[in-house]
């Protein structure tokens, strides 16, 4: 019984300071704020985190490590599926976006948090962040090789790099779009939007490599 009450505490105190860190970020949410709408005390968030920056640091790792091993997973099937060939580029695209968006149906708040950690994370979250994206970047740009070998792998760092981008703010500000197309947009739904996202990073991985223009 105790075992489980622990857990329940551990579990509302992280929930209480996703939608604070998403709302005001690492410095902006206190720790009274963080205990009040958690309906705890001090102590107790003491002795499940030890310290405000490893409350903050498993408020993303919970979510973010079962998201990506969900990427992972899904494009681990398409290159079962694909054999010996490469996946398809929309294929790899896909398996990336899609479970943000399977994340955002029922956690808005994680989004903006994510947003913030990749926009201007607190400088102890820089290796974090490194050290959870590290393996899963390496994995889709081999994939992103085979898939277009004529294309320099720094290339493809920085087209996915560009896509990553792309799918946070749309997936953070989808509410937004309404607002910003003066109504011509309305609610768009969830398949719509992937498909869109795919469509653009997918004609972003293959456009034609522009050299610097010499000074």
């Amino acid at each position: 019984m105790k075992s489980i009450v622990k857990d329940l505490t551990h579990e509302r105190i992280l929930n209480a300071a996703e939608s604070l860190f998403a709302l005001h970020g690492y410095d902006g949410a206190t720790m009274r704020q963080i205990t009040e709408k958690a309906a705890v005390n001090l102590s107790a968030v003491n002795y499940h985190f030890d310290t405000k920056e490893k409350l903050y640091a498993e408020t993303f790792t919970r979510i973010i490590r079962p998201l990506n091993a969900e990427r992972l997973t899904i494009l681990t099937q398409a290159e079962l599926l694909a054999g010996d060939h490469p996946v398809p580029l929309p294929a790899i695209l896909e398996s990336f976006i899609r479970p943000t968006f399977m994340l955002a149906a029922g956690r808005p708040q994680f989004l903006a948090l994510m947003s913030r950690n990749f926009s201007a994370p607190p400088p102890f979250m820089r290796e974090i962040m490194a050290a959870e994206f590290s393996a899963i970047s390496q994995r889709y740009i081999r994939a992103l090789q085979h898939a277009l070998p004529g294309v320099p792998p720094m290339e493809l760092f920085w087209r996915m790099f560009y896509t990553v981008g792309a799918l946070l703010f749309t997936a953070a500000h989808r509410e937004t779009m309404a607002l910003l197309s003066h109504g011509a947009i309305q609610s768009p739904d969830t398949e719509s939007i992937i498909r869109r996202l795919v469509d653009y990073a997918s004609a972003a991985m293959c456009a034609p490599r522009r050299e610097p223009a010499m000074s």
